[in-house]
């Protein structure tokens, strides 16, 4: 026993450290993910507006040492602007021998950028010379420059990232759904798989800002090339974090995946760190995720395959495609990093998960929604008396817990008259009859001032909260006059007697409400009994 509360404790000491150490690495992550955001907001590109066809600039370039060359079309229409994007580095660019561009290095891979043409540079040689290496500026300029006016760019631009756009349309409504779904569901059960939901939708969000942020929307809006670019890097590193939490949720034994979700956050950390100290950027440092999004891959489709349940079939299949999309946009990414292509499949995997996922939490609602109907009608017929509707003795136990120490309760007790004679000489029907109209009458008068109660066959118990002893008479006497002419069948007569007691009254605690009120109700049965023999209604009600 002592080794089992021994391993406990060390148990419970390891997740705090955990949840501590988790806590820490987010801390870290968000100081410097602002301190970049900041840093970075004034780094902002040339992004010009553009009115002619588009010209693509693709193949035309050769490389000659440091620079990279091409020639620019003989004619070409007056405010023309160059685009050139995912360039690496700072450069220059000259048209002959002017400078009509320089820049520093941003960092920002996925920048996009739009210079300005001289409109006399028709037929002269284009230059570009960069830092980054003429091979990957070679493989940069070739793979996405165009020339054009600013309509004809922005079309271009448009048409060619539409897909981004409606994808994180996409996102912001399925995380917005999703977070709504988590919220609902931890109302209803906590311990329920869905309140993972939650992760998921952090996760859709953060993959929207990506694809947004990435395909240079954002940047074309704004005009901040190291803002956007920033973004684009953190919503990239943290969408790893976000997954390996959604599945930690799902699978709490697993405890490989808490390790992966803390390797992923100190990864985004330390590309963050790299690029704010400057000794890397954080564009470079992205293929260290890349490699460990594939390690990611292989760990948690052999975790899914050793903790396979029906419950997470589904999201099983929908994990599979995901990471098989991931896959593939690394493999395309490293083979034409200049084409949007990735990023589009990239964005499919996120769709089918999101699909893959909402449809196991429909069926997992389903569930819940008859599982928690079923105990809301066990609760019922656990707390309410079946003929009458009121609630039963049951209910009334729970209820005193709540109440027994307010400063004024008062307790009305009722017992009919007559039921046994009744049942005797009619029958149950008739003896049921007699119990509904005297809980109707009861329910009639007292109901608006509290709870009503059957706690025996013919018996009931009102328990009244906030009424004063005047306003127990006057309710006692309102109801003797509702009952006094009340008959069921062939004229029975419907006689109940009552007896009160409060806790206002000197000396009455809680604890003496049901002794005394039981003996009012019985000295009330007596006076009603003389009354029938003597035809008086003087004491028809006492308290």
């Amino acid at each position: 026993m002592r080794t089992g509360h021994a391993y406990g404790a060390y148990m419970a000491r390891g997740q705090t450290e955990t949840n501590r150490n988790r806590i820490l690495l987010w801390i870290l992550v968000g100081l410097l993910s602002v301190i970049l955001l900041v840093r970075n907001g004034s780094a902002n590109a040339d992004v010009l507006k553009a009115d002619y066809p588009a010209q693509s600039l693709a193949g035309t370039w050769s490389e000659d040492g440091d620079t990279c060359k091409a020639t620019l079309p003989k004619s070409y229409p007056s405010r023309s602007v160059l685009e050139v994007s995912s360039i690496q580095g700072a450069f220059e660019v000259r048209v002959g021998d002017e400078v009509i561009y320089r820049t520093r290095d941003t960092g920002a891979a996925t920048a996009i950028l739009w210079i300005p043409l001289p409109d006399d540079g028709g037929g002269k040689e284009l230059q570009v010379t960069g830092e980054g290496g003429s091979l990957s500026l070679l493989n940069a300029l070739n793979g996405s420059s165009a020339l054009g006016t600013r309509a004809a760019l922005q079309e271009r631009l448009f048409r060619s990232n539409f897909y981004a756009l409606l994808f994180f349309i996409f996102s912001v409504i399925a995380s917005v759904f999703v977070f709504y779904i988590s919220i609902r569901q931890r109302h209803l059960d906590a311990n329920s798989p869905v309140h993972a939901m939650g992760v998921l939708g952090a996760f859709i969000l953060c993959s929207g800002i990506w694809a947004i942020t990435d395909a240079q929307f954002l940047q074309f809006l704004t005009g901040r090339t190291g803002f956007c670019a920033m973004v684009s890097a953190v919503a990239f590193f943290l969408m790893p974090v976000f997954f390996l939490q959604f599945l930690e949720v799902l699978l709490p034994k697993a405890r490989v995946l808490v390790w992966l979700e803390r390797c992923a956050l100190t990864l985004t950390a330390l590309a963050l760190f790299l690029q704010f100290t400057g000794i890397l950027s954080a564009y470079y440092f992205v293929r260290v995720l890349h490699l460990f999004l594939v390690v990611m891959f292989i760990v948690t489709v052999d975790v899914f395959s050793k903790n396979r349940t029906k419950d997470n079939q589904g999201i099983l299949v929908g994990c599979v495609a995901y990471f098989f999309c991931e896959i593939t946009t690394l493999v395309v990414y490293y083979l034409n990093p200049t084409s949007r292509l990735y990023s589009a499949i990239l964005c499919l995997g996120v769709v089918l998960l999101v699909i893959s996922c909402l449809g196991v939490w429909f069926d997992w609602y389903l569930r819940d929604l008859g599982r928690v109907a079923k105990d809301d009608a066990y609760r019922d017929m656990a707390y309410r008396d079946f003929l009458t509707g009121l609630g039963n003795r049951a209910a009334y136990e729970r209820d005193c817990e709540r109440v027994d120490t307010a400063p004024n309760v008062t307790l009305v007790m009722f017992d009919i008259n007559g039921l046994k004679q009744t049942n005797d000489t009619f029958g149950h029907a008739m003896d049921d009859d007699l119990i509904k109209a005297s809980a109707d009458g009861i329910r009639e008068t007292f109901a608006p001032y509290g709870t009503i109660y059957r706690i025996g066959g013919d018996e009931f118990l009102a328990l009244l909260n906030g009424v004063t002893r005047e306003e127990a008479q006057h309710l006692q006497a309102a109801f003797a006059e509702r009952m006094r002419d009340k008959r069921i069948g062939s004229g029975i007569p419907v006689e109940v007697a009552c007896g009160a007691a409060s806790t206002r009254e000197e000396g009455v605690s809680f604890k003496d409400l049901y002794r005394l009120a039981d003996s009012r109700m019985y000295e009330n049965k007596k006076a009603m009994k003389r009354t029938r023999q003597s035809g008086s209604a003087a004491e028809l009600v006492r308290i």
